[in-house]
């Protein structure tokens, strides 16, 4: 089974990928919902913190993360304790997710976690990494309305993360989701987020009951028909991401859902 990494900042738009990767047929493993659960329900986990913080747990025995967050970000000694505590914990039950995405018969997971890099969970990542890229001015807006946070605290959040050169010089491919105004480089594809989707499940070599939403002819079939999937979306998939071998890595301009597409997933 390919474990592909998916990271990014905060409102990149790795969850909207994600989503839509999933709800055709790809399995999907959310790094930050493993570490949650594991601090609501890690007894190990939640002892090492109490031991390394002090008072941080709750009256029902889980994390307070209100307790905790001044604590770690007081400075980066204690963020890295906190790193260096929680990331076995968040690594083996993430493996124990891939391991039902395989017991399911999944054979292509993303593995969601935007500290992939930061804390060596890209050696994880059999199939690659996908970075998920958008301006500034845009994860500002959507952390502000996901969040209900300040354009101060949002921007602050923003700021401390990696830059954009952070993913593009690490990640196998680059998917932008907020791009749609500029036009592609010579090393870049445009694409809708649902034909995205098809080309990854078809990398995976999971093609079974995938329909193609480019149904051009191939060449040397008959006028009309539709393309042969594995090797039409093959074609496409190496077009549009340059492999690491060849010496350039791809980015791919992704047009976010628009409402006739919403209607057509519901």
């Amino acid at each position: 089974m390919n474990i592909i990494g998916l990271t990014g900042g905060s409102g990149a738009g790795k969850s909207t990928v994600a989503h839509f990767f999933a709800a055709r047929g790809a399995g999907w493993v959310d790094a930050d919902a493993v570490y949650h659960r594991l601090c609501r329900e890690n007894r190990a986990m939640l002892a090492e913190l109490s031991a390394a913080f002090g008072d941080v747990l709750g009256a029902d025995g889980a994390l307070d993360r209100s307790r905790l967050a001044p604590i770690v970000f007081a400075g980066p000694d204690k963020l890295a304790l906190l790193d260096g505590i929680t990331t076995p914990y968040i690594r083996a039950a993430s493996c124990a997710a891939f391991d039902a995405c395989a017991r399911e018969g999944k054979r292509f997971v993303l593995y969601d976690a935007p500290t992939l890099f930061q804390l060596g969970a890209d050696a994880l990542c059999t199939g690659g990494v996908i970075g998920v890229l958008a301006p500034r001015a845009v994860r500002v807006a959507r952390v502000m309305a996901r969040d209900g946070l300040t354009e101060e605290r949002a921007c602050a959040r923003i700021d401390a993360q990696p830059d954009d050169a952070f993913y593009r010089v690490r990640c196998r491919w680059i998917i932008e989701t907020a791009a749609r105004a500029r036009r592609p480089s010579a090393n870049a594809r445009s694409c809708s987020i649902f034909y995205l989707a098809e080309l990854f499940l078809l990398y995976a070599g999971d093609a079974k009951g995938l329909c193609p939403l480019d149904p051009r002819p191939s060449a040397g079939s008959a006028r009309g028909s539709a393309p042969e999937p594995r090797n039409f979306f093959e074609k496409k998939l190496s077009k549009s991401f340059p492999t690491p071998a060849g010496g350039t890595k791809g980015t791919l301009i992704v047009s976010p859902p628009q409402e006739h597409d919403m209607k057509k997933e519901r």
